[in-house]
């Protein structure tokens, strides 16, 4: 049999994919159109069943991961043992209470909302009412109306609530967890924590035309439905289910909740005989089997094996094919691909020399002129402060510090991301700003999307420290400095302002020409830290971006491009671990 095929190997590559449209393609079609599968119905049926119970099954395991990050929640404040001295003893009416306020219970809530952004509110409501409480996050449990309709409960298990809808139409829910003393001896209150009804039950958005999927809670039944857009809805039910043929159901422990699940049968035309369906799949089997031989065989495995060389040359050294000796298109892709790959193999490793030798050098001594001057003056700062008694001031200069240089030298990569970069100046601001008037104000405005975008590290403090060290001097007005991130095109800018005391027109003059051409003179030297950045941005992201100067009245306005996405392939491409390109 082999003999007579090989002359199917000779032919053109567009001979040999007519032919194989003949068999595979348009023999099937007509074959197909005979017989139709009948003994398939009964599998798939079970086969849907399946899915659906697994289907919901899954739903069930998600909602109860949702649910898991609300326990969490409670889990954080049950046992942070000063929270919850502050829970059962103290409130804002003593100044001891005040102080734990600040320390523990105040940070407790801001790290669960950072970390939850989903969950709408989060609060405590104390069993024994305080006088004097804030008013967001430890409440007192008499002022709730909802606790009214709380079932009691153990630690262990949750009670939800459904509110109406808000102001965007959606169901809110409240679900509240017993508190217990540190000792775990009585119950000192409840934790709230209340989200959307389409955050908690979305893995339900499996249900389509036709199906019914009902929620029943406390002897309460509701639907839950989803709209053309995937988001599910609660919605009261009085109907019957009984149309339905087919029903699961699946339990939500946490909640003590059901869930039932109604879908129709699976429809199947099916009035054929056992017979022709049988004469059908093995002529279908015998003919695939044979145009599967001569395709796999002659046209997909070769193809296959030049695919996967051509795929591997994207992290590893290219490789040449094994020869291919046959006159075919294909055999001649191979043979100029193996002597294509000697060629690039050569002038990559010429280039990788080159160019990561370089780059790594220049990025490497540009990064480091940062951090000495910044770190010296902070320290002396610190010391002026104990040395006049401002203990509390050099503490919190300490703190932000600490946080800065856990930025600037804990750091393995050379890359951040704006968001990260933000964060390091509104700490850098905050220390800077202890040198500064009471009048003193800054702010952050960043647009959505930008935060994650990556960024050459440090990139932002030489431009705030030129504000403080040259802006702000012999100044008796109001000063600010406004940080401002946007898109626009394949461009993020990032804008920094501020009123200080400005820059000359010929001052001007000198910076512009220093960070279009760099110079390391001595009347350069003031604004080497702007060369600096404007440097390692242009050698990451190319020659139309870096830092723009532009002077305003009063005050002065420095604006950084960077491209979107940041970096260069060919830069990132050369070798990862000089670049950390991620």
């Amino acid at each position: 049999m082999h003999k007579h095929i090989l002359p199917f190997k000779d032919l053109s590559l567009a001979q040999k994919m007519m032919y194989l449209y003949v068999m595979i393609v348009f023999v099937p079609m007509i074959l197909m159109s005979t017989f139709y599968i009948r003994t398939l119905s009964k599998r798939l049926h079970e086969q849907y069943c399946l899915a659906k119970h697994e289907m919901l099954s899954q739903s069930t395991n998600a909602i109860e991961n949702n649910l898991s990050q609300v326990r969490f929640c409670t889990h954080s404040f049950q046992y942070n043992t000063n929270l919850m001295r502050y829970v059962e003893h103290y409130d804002f009416s003593s100044a001891d209470g005040a102080e734990m306020w600040i320390k523990y219970v105040r940070p407790a809530f801001y790290q669960l909302y950072v970390m939850n952004p989903e969950f709408k509110n989060i609060c405590i409501w104390r069993k024994d009412s305080k006088k004097l409480n804030d008013a967001h996050s430890v409440l007192n449990a008499q002022d709730n109306p909802y606790l009214d309709y709380i079932e009691p409960m153990s630690y262990k298990t949750m009670q939800l609530l459904f509110e109406d809808e808000d102001e965007d139409n959606e169901t809110i829910c409240k679900i509240f967890n017993i508190l217990v003393d540190v000792n775990h001896f009585h119950k000192i209150g409840y934790v709230e924590v209340d989200c959307s009804f389409a955050f908690l039950f979305q893995p339900l958005n499996f249900v389509s035309s036709g199906e019914l999927l009902l929620l029943s809670y406390h002897d309460t039944v509701y639907q839950v439905s989803a709209d053309e857009n995937g988001k599910v809805h609660l919605l009261p039910y009085s109907g019957d289910s009984s149309q339905y043929k087919n029903s699961i159901s699946s339990r939500l422990n946490l909640l003590d909740m059901e869930l039932y699940y109604y879908y129709p049968d699976f429809v199947i035309l099916s009035n054929l005989t056992i017979f022709p369906i049988l004469i059908g799949m093995i002529l279908l089997l015998a003919l695939f089997s044979f145009a599967y031989y001569l395709f796999y065989h002659y046209i997909v495995k070769r193809i296959t094996n030049l695919t996967s060389h051509m795929l591997n040359a994207r992290e590893d050294p290219l490789l040449p094919c094994p020869s291919d000796a046959s006159p075919d298109e294909i055999g001649t892709m191979t043979n100029v691909y193996n002597e294509m790959t000697a060629r690039i193999n050569q002038l990559i490793a010429e280039i990788i020399q080159k160019e990561h030798l370089a780059n790594q050098a220049q990025y490497y001594a540009m990064q480091s002129q940062i951090h000495p001057h910044f770190l010296y003056n902070t320290l002396e700062n610190i010391d002026m402060l104990i040395e006049v008694g401002e203990n509390q001031k050099a503490s919190q200069m300490i703190a932000l510090f600490g946080k800065i240089l856990r930025y600037n030298i804990s750091r393995a990569r050379q890359l951040s991301t704006i968001g990260e970069e933000t964060g390091h100046i509104e700490d850098y601001i905050k220390l800077y700003s202890f040198r500064m008037r009471e009048d003193f104000s800054y702010q952050i405005e960043m647009e959505p999307g930008c935060s994650d975008i990556r960024c050459p590290y440090c990139m932002l403090q030489p431009i705030v420290e030129n504000s403080f060290k040259h802006g702000f001097r012999q100044e008796d007005r109001e000063l600010w400095i406004h940080l401002k991130v946007y898109s626009q095109e394949d461009y993020v800018l990032i804008e920094i302002e501020d009123n200080g005391s400005g820059i000359t027109p010929k001052r001007l003059k000198q910076v512009r020409k220093t960070l279009q051409n760099g110079n390391s003179s001595a009347a350069a030297s003031a604004s080497i830290g702007l060369e600096n950045v404007n440097d390692r941005i242009v050698l990451l992201c190319g020659s139309d971006c870096g830092l723009f100067v532009e002077s305003l009245d009063p005050g002065l306005k420095i604006t950084v491009k960077l491209k979107n996405p940041i970096l260069k392939k060919e830069l990132c491409n050369v070798k990862d671990e000089y670049f950390n390109c991620g």
